[in-house]
């Protein structure tokens, strides 16, 4: 950015401004931040494509976001704001290494109107964009779509509003912007473009080019004009000489990677060193002085320098990694002067940098002097000036500065180019050196030098002590190599182990450092494998293991020793034996026999420090086993004893498992490859297995190696461990205290192993847990580990699920958790289990869990085929706990034992407010138990003991507990064994109970009397509001009786239901009774009783009396004409009774009569029910000019179903259609009448079918048998229908009740037969003329005589056509009716018979 002239950029005084945020340079947040509080807009790079695309120039930002703004998408196509990016979560998976996306331009203004009127600058940017690529972007915001991929650019004529801002809006951005515009260009997660070229001068071109610039000549609407760029008022001060740009060039230079600040003017033109160091503030306010920078305001200068000073330190201060590329030999000056103003850098790179011309040295005196620790120099040319300087610089500091400037302590120097000479020069540089350094030359040198410099940086090492490991193993030394060596390690004391291994040191090298080793006092280990030395080294270094008890292990292997190797080894080992400790002999491959063996076992008997000797691969048997074995049992230090691959038989093994066996300390032996029998080796193994678990509580199962000293959970399922493995596993869980659950699911352990893990459990007092699911354990197993359940006191739970277990060993585990006195639970499904099995075992669970652990509030064992003995034990638990509310016992099978030891939990348990024990055996002992607690209980609320076998004694002892507790509301004795006794004793506390409610005693064994005593407490209790039995029990009918007359005395209910309750009239004069006494009763429902006429006068006299019964149901009972005319009476005298129903009773004319007369002068009656009785003519017409007659307005008179016949029921229909809307009479239509119906309907069905062509015969609908037909052929048309007699059929055809079932007076298919049809009277029968018609029913013969008129009769008889509708041609008539009926192809349309 470069700043344009005052009147249009409108740039603020910045050096009256001071920076009112420290944002943060270093993190994404701060960068963020910014953005948003300057509302700063970053420019799309696809955006730039676009304008390029098109020909246009850059717009300010006011028309950009008018551009977007009418685009009508979203803004992100154009550009993003910084409230929008301030948003975005900082992403966790993005680091600024990865790619930065957010790029500040830093260009020239090339014209006062505007920065690129020639789109120069924005080719270049472009041009830059294609080259690149996408950047990367963090996965958190594209896949939140936050942040399309794309570059997004400072750009300052389109990312700040520009002169002239209208608003305070955009005058506080612009502002806010300025004061912090360093923060864009020296962020770490920003880079800069740099565009130092001014666009080419074209004449041509800036005559014709036209773009849009800010006109505000007339001041008072200034506009958007179109202008040519010759116009323009142009500025061509270079770049190097603008002063905004030299401070946004020195703001980038202040990152730590100076590959993040790039020119991207044409390549062709770029020098090869082309980047720029951080510049320190007193050479760059030089250098502005001296070139003279232009500034737009005059005052600029001195803000810039200040404003670059505290940048620069401000950087500086907190950078502690600095990477710089491309930098020619006057900016390393630049570098070398500002090394020292970083006082936390630790890491110097520099990669593709010209050393090759110039002084380096007061760069490297910089770096002497400076922080930095590690320097990184990469890809450059013509190093060894720069490695001279180095080497002199390095001598002189080693003699005279000593620690205080060494320099950095790692230099690496690879890819440089470095030849031998160079590497000569750095491997004498650190031979003199003073102080600590390692130098890296990779992918530079020849492998010799290399290895040269790899023993050059060793010995500096070592000689300032600062590592206590040397390897210089393939170093390609030589005696001279590891004599110097060994000069350097004399003054060492802090290297305990050397690898010295594919050398090429013979004897005298090994001589030098046998004498070294002789006195060191840390080496521990040496490797010497692969090298030159014979007898003579190897016995130098021999002599120095024996002197210096501190070497632990000295290797030897594959070393020229020659024919006297195995004597020198063997004396080697058994010096170590005899004078050291905790050493670790190695004889492989020595060719060591009996005699050895024998010697080398007199050593360890005598030495007490060797630990471990590995004898493999030799040639030693049983003589030099048995040897071995005496000395392995005696020596107290010697732990491992390794034999594989000797010609050891089982004599030799069986002698060293006996030492394994009979040592009190660890002991382990490996024989692998030997000549020893299968079960000795097993013997072997096992033995080691437990000498390792006893004394280093580490055990070895399946080639896992546990320590059981720390190890919690053993998990060792599907490894197909057996009884072996098992009895391993046995003596660590003995010896551990640690393992707390074991899994050895999936196995194949038997009841062997089994054995030998309960004997562990029983001894144990850590593991709690052990899955053995999916094993072998059989029955003897799971006995064996139930008794260890029994007796161990942690084991809480065991998984003994698919174990080929039956019901001894899974009654074994049922019961050693039940009688366990902690809490337990075994799994045992999978095995054979019966169900009782199963269930006992959860019902031990619950029982331990309420006892051992928080029992709850509600337990629910119902259904568990529950004993007395399952009872008893959870009233113990039960006992013990408080917390226990609620108890459910149903579906079980708990008697007087078990409900005498709950009803003792109950006494002692105050928390029990309720427990369940339906459907179990308990009877009068245990219901008088149940009592006797209840009364003494005061949390209990209610029990439950319906489905029980208590009896008239239980019932009496309960019947003292309900009278002595008020609150009681509902009994439910149902399903027991109570008699007439105990309902007695109940049915007399239920007559004083004040809040009895409901009682339920169905099913139990009392009569008539016990529910006649409960009748009685009903009718004498208001508060009882059912008491329920069933509806085939001999008293049922007396309690719904009883129900009612309480509820008409104590006026509770106004309607009494006892509909279908058998009552006769007894029943019916003792509800009338109880109905003269109460005044709320307004529904009676009595319907399909056996009540008759007395008891129908009895309620009659109840209805004159009753002043509020509206409606009375006497429905379907046996009243007569005697009953009907009472209650006729009752009807006309109540001023309440709405509607009354007698249908379905045996009223006849004389009862219809009576009523016929209350309707007449009755105004209140509003339905009278009198359907399906014996109601004639007589009493029809009655009733029917009594409701002509009637003043009431909503009348409905229901008849249906009387023996009422065609004059009188048509007189009722037709009087029903003449009646106002809300009166009517329902009259059951007689068989004629309904046929008649029927005829009409099907005539409207055919005329509808009736076709558009063609003839079309139809038939009459079926004239019923008890309808004669007349002799005579009457052919009549219909409403365009044929009608045709069955007369005409025959000569003298007639019918007989006497005739075959295919006889024409029978009832064709297809029509329902009516009901009573009247009988018809006897004919005589005649043989029909057509000896055709014998064969055939009657409705064949109907259709073929009918076709047969047709045909005669054409176009002018009957079946006569319309007009201009031929007659189509008669086809043969079928053999049966239901051909004929379905022929409409065939000239017939329609047949209805």
């Amino acid at each position: 950015m470069d700043a344009p002239p005052d009147l249009f950029a409108g740039y603020p005084d910045v050096g009256a401004q001071k920076m009112d945020e420290d944002y943060d340079l270093t993190d994404l947040q701060g960068l963020l931040n910014f953005l948003r509080d300057a509302n700063i807009l970053l420019i799309r790079g696809q955006y730039l494509k676009k304008l390029l695309d098109k020909g246009r120039a850059w717009p300010r930002r006011q028309e950009l976001e008018q551009e977007a703004l009418a685009a009508g998408g979203s803004s992100t196509e154009f550009f993003i704001d910084g409230h929008t990016m301030s948003k975005m979560p900082v992403p966790s998976d993005w680091t600024k290494e990865g790619g930065c996306p957010f790029v500040a331009i830093s260009h020239c203004w090339e014209a006062r109107e505007h920065p690129d009127p020639s789109r120069h600058q924005l080719r270049l940017i472009v041009q830059q964009i294609l080259n690149l690529g996408s950047p990367t972007l963090p996965k958190s915001w594209l896949m939140r779509r936050s942040l399309p991929q794309d570059y997004y650019f400072f750009i300052d004529f389109m990312s700040l509003y520009q002169y002239e801002r209208s608003t305070d809006e955009q005058n506080r951005s612009f502002q806010a912007a300025m004061r912090n515009m360093q923060v864009i260009y020296c962020h770490e997660w920003t880079q800069t473009w740099r565009i130092e070229s001014l666009a080419p001068e074209t004449e041509a071109e800036a005559a014709s080019t036209r773009l849009e610039i800010w006109d505000d000549a007339k001041k008072k609407m200034p506009v958007m004009r179109l202008s040519l760029m010759s116009r323009l008022t142009a500025n061509r001060t270079p770049y190097r000489r603008r002063g905004w740009c030299a401070a946004e060039l020195q703001w980038s230079k202040a990152r730590s990677d100076s590959e993040k600040t790039q020119i991207i003017d044409n390549a062709d033109v770029m020098p090869k060193y082309g980047r720029e160091a951080p510049m320190p503030p007193n050479i760059f306010e030089a250098r502005v002085a001296a070139e003279e920078l232009v500034f737009t305001h005059r005052g600029d200068a001195k803000p810039v320098l200040d404003l670059q000073a505290k940048i620069f330190n401000k950087k500086a201060q907190v950078t502690e990694v600095l990477f710089l590329q491309d930098l020619p030999q006057e900016e390393l000056k630049v570098l070398a002067a500002a090394i020292p103003l970083y006082p936390r850098l630790k890491r110097l790179e520099l990669r593709h940098c010209e050393f090759e011309a110039g002084d380096s040295r007061p760069l490297l005196e910089a770096l002497f002097d400076s922080s930095v620790q590690e320097l990184h120099i990469e890809d450059c040319e013509n190093l060894l000036p720069f490695l001279e300087t180095w080497s002199r610089l390095i001598e002189e500091r080693s003699s005279s500065c000593g620690e205080a400037c060494r320099g950095p302590a790692s230099i690496s120097l690879r890819k440089n180019n470095i030849t031998d000479s160079g590497a000569q020069i750095i491997i004498q540089a650190l031979r003199r050196s003073s102080f600590c350094m390692q130098v890296r030359l990779e992918e530079n040198l020849q492998e010799a030098t290399l290895k040269s410099l790899r023993l050059a940086n060793a010995i500096l090492a070592i000689k300032f002590q600062q590592k206590d490991k040397i390897d210089l193993s393939q170093a390609g030394l030589g005696d001279s190599d590891t004599k110097a060596l060994a000069e350097v390690l004399k003054s060492n004391s802090t290297i305990a182990e050397i690898n010295l291994d594919d050398n090429k040191i013979g004897d005298s090298g090994a001589q030098a450092l046998a004498e070294v080793f002789m006195v060191h006092p840390s080496i521990m280990r040496i490797s010497l494998n692969t090298n030159e030395m014979g007898l003579v080294g190897a016995q130098a270094l021999a002599r120095a293991i024996e002197l210096n008890p501190s070497i632990k292990s000295v290797e030897l292997s594959d070393s020229q020793i020659g024919d006297h190797g195995r004597t020198m080894k063997l004396a080697h080992a058994i010096s170590a034996i005899k004078f050291r400790e905790g050493v670790e002999v190695d004889l492989t491959c020595a060719g060591l026999g009996d005699s050895d063996a024998q010697a080398l076992a007199e050593a360890i008997k005598m030495g007490s420090a060797i630990e471990s000797i590995d004898l493999g691969s030799n040639q030693i048997g049983d003589v030099g086993a048995q040897g071995l074995a005496e000395a392995f049992k005696a020596s107290p230090s010697l732990h491992t004893l390794r034999l594989r691959k000797n010609r050891v038989g089982d004599m030799g093994a069986q002698s060293i498992l006996q030492a394994i066996q009979d040592s009190d300390s660890f002991k382990q032996a490996f024989l692998e490859g030997n000549q020893i029998q299968e079960n000795t080796m097993k013997d072997l193994e096992l033995a080691n297995q437990i000498s390792n678990i006893k004394f280093m509580e580490e055990v070895q199962i399946a080639n896992v190696t546990i320590n059981i000293k720390t190890v919690r959970v053993l998990t060792l399922s599907c490894m197909r461990l057996d009884d072996s493995h098992a009895e391993v596993l046995a003596e660590a869980i003995k010896v551990s205290s640690s393992i707390e659950e074991v899994d050895l699911s999936s196995n194949h352990i038997g009841s062997v192993g089994a054995r030998t893990l309960a004997e562990a459990l029983k001894v144990t007092s850590s593991v709690r847990k052990i899955d053995l699911s999916s094993n072998y354990i059989g029955d003897p197993g799971g006995q064996a580990l139930a008794e260890a359940v029994k007796a161990s006191p942690s084991l809480q739970w065991i998984d003994l699920t698919f174990n080929k277990m039956n019901d001894k060993g899974v009654k074994a585990v049922s019961d050693a958790i039940r009688d366990s006195p902690s809490e337990k639970k075994a799994l045992l499904k999978g095995n054979v289990i019966q169900e009782a099995a199963t269930k006992a075992l959860e019902v031990a669970e619950v029982i331990w869990q309420i006892r051992f652990r928080t029992a709850p509030a509600a337990v629910c064992l119902r259904s568990m085929r529950l004993e007395d003995p399952d009872a008893k034990a959870l009233a113990e638990a039960v006992k013990m706990k408080s917390s226990v509310r609620k108890i459910d016992l149903r579906f079980n099978q708990i008697g007087d034992a078990g409900a005498q030891a709950l009803a003792e939990a109950i006494k002692i348990a105050a928390s029990i407010e309720s427990i369940d024990l339906e459907y179990n055996e308990i009877g009068d002992v245990g219901a008088q138990a149940l009592a006797e607690a209840t009364k003494s209980s005061s949390s209990l609320t209610w029990i439950k003991l319906r489905r029980n076998k208590i009896g008239d004694v239980g019932a009496q002892a309960l019947a003292e507990v309900i009278e002595a507790r008020s609150s009681i509301t509902e009994v439910d004795l149902e399903g027991n064994k109570i008699g007439d006794l105990g309902a007695q004793a109940l049915a007399e506390v239920f007559k004083v109970h004040p809040s009895i409610r409901r009682i339920k005693l169905d099913r139990n064994e009392f009569g008539l009397a016990g529910a006649e005593a409960l009748a009685r407490a009903i009718e004498m209790n208001p508060s009882i509001r059912s008491v329920e039995l069933s509806d085939y029990h001999v008293g049922n009918q007396v309690l719904k009786l009883a129900h009612a007359i309480s509820a008409i005395k104590f006026n509770e209910g106004v309607e009494v239901k006892l509909s279908r309750a058998s009552l006769g009239d007894a029943d019916a004069r003792a509800l009338a009774e109880a109905i003269k006494m109460g005044s709320a009763i307004k529904r009676i429902d009595l319907g399909s009783n056996h009540i008759g006429d007395v008891g129908a006068q009895a309620l009659a006299e109840a209805i004159k009396m009753g002043s509020a019964i509206e409606w009375i149901d006497l429905g379907f009972n046996q009243i007569g004409d005697v009953g009907a005319s009472a209650l006729a009476e009752a009807a006309a005298v109540s001023s309440s009774l709405w509607i009354m129903d007698l249908g379905g009773n045996r009223i006849g004319d004389a009862g219809a009569e009576a009523f016929a007369a209350v309707i007449k002068m009755s105004s209140s009656i509003h339905r009278v029910e009198l359907g399906h009785n014996e109601i004639g003519d007589v009493g029809a017409q009655a009733l029917a000019r009594a409701f002509h007659l009637s003043s009431s307005k909503f009348l409905t008179l229901d008849l249906r179903g009387n023996n009422i016949y065609d004059a009188v029921a048509k007189a009722l229909e037709a009087a029903a259609s003449n009646l106002p809307r809300l009166k009517s009479i329902s009259c059951t239509p007689t068989r004629s009448m309904l046929l008649e119906q029927q005829r009409e309907q099907r005539l409207e069905q055919q005329r509808e079918q009736r076709p558009l062509g063609g003839a079309a015969i139809s038939w009459a609908p079926y004239k019923p048998p008890w309808l004669h037909i007349s002799a005579a052929c009457t052919n009549v048309r219909d409403k365009g229908f044929l009608t045709v007699d069955l007369a005409a059929m025959g000569d003298n055809m007639s019918c007989s009740t006497h005739c075959a079932p295919n006889c024409i007076s029978r009832q064709p298919p297809g029509h329902d037969v009516l009901e009573d049809p009247p009988r018809k009277s006897v004919g005589r029968t005649y043989p029909v003329a057509d000896p055709v018609d014998l064969q055939l029913n009657w409705q064949t013969i109907a259709v073929r005589h009918a076709w047969r008129k047709a045909a005669e009769m054409g176009d002018t008889g009957i079946g006569r056509p319309e007009e201009g509708r031929p007659l189509r041609a008669a086809e043969p008539v079928k053999a049966n009716a239901a051909e004929a009926d379905d022929a409409p192809g065939r000239g017939i349309d329609v047949v209805k018979i």
